[in-house]
């Protein structure tokens, strides 16, 4: 169970991290007539939410068993 959250981990950083440069790049978000193309924004917004999820999701995995094996 712990390496299907490391998994979780791992794709989520990777996923949110190309999410961002793809944002934060203005070749990509642009047209070509120079605006900002709003849906491409969204789709990257979304995509990042999503591995911010994923990443807690498997934090979660990861750390919720060991959490409670010897409270005090």
């Amino acid at each position: 169970m712990g390496a299907l959250g490391t998994i979780l981990i791992v794709v989520g950083f990777i996923v949110g991290n190309f999410s961002g440069y793809m944002l934060s790049n203005g070749n990509v978000m642009k047209d070509a007539s120079g605006n900002v193309i709003k849906s491409k924004e969204t789709l990257y917004a979304l995509v990042i939410a999503f591995s911010a999820i994923m990443i807690l999701v498997g934090q979660y995995i990861v750390v919720a068993p060991n959490s409670y094996a010897h409270p005090y």
